[in-house]
């Protein structure tokens, strides 16, 4: 039943959003953050909630790290594709 509650509090989330990254405005991998951590008293309130792309959520995390050259053989770079990181001319065909 709390996965059912909680899906749909995602999605509402994600429709808020416009199923958009808020930082970078991604429309991949999207996932939802807390602002205030559950640890912190933070609650699944959709105040407290915000869509962030897997990257962005990661950074905010402090997740991140730029292994360079040392990054192990069929792993991708976290910022690989990023929108910040990598910005792509959008053409329509």
């Amino acid at each position: 039943m709390r996965e059912q509650i909680y899906s749909r509090i995602m999605k509402r989330v994600l429709e808020r959003d416009g199923w958009r990254c808020q930082k970078c405005g991604s429309l991949e991998n999207l996932q939802v953050h807390h602002r205030t951590k559950r640890s912190q008293q933070g609650d699944d309130a959709l105040a407290n909630l915000v869509t962030l792309c897997a990257y962005c959520h990661m950074a905010e995390h402090g997740q991140l790290c730029y292994a360079g050259d040392r990054t192990p053989q069929g792993m991708k770079d976290p910022g690989e594709g990023h929108p910040r990181l990598n910005p792509k001319k959008l053409t329509s065909t």
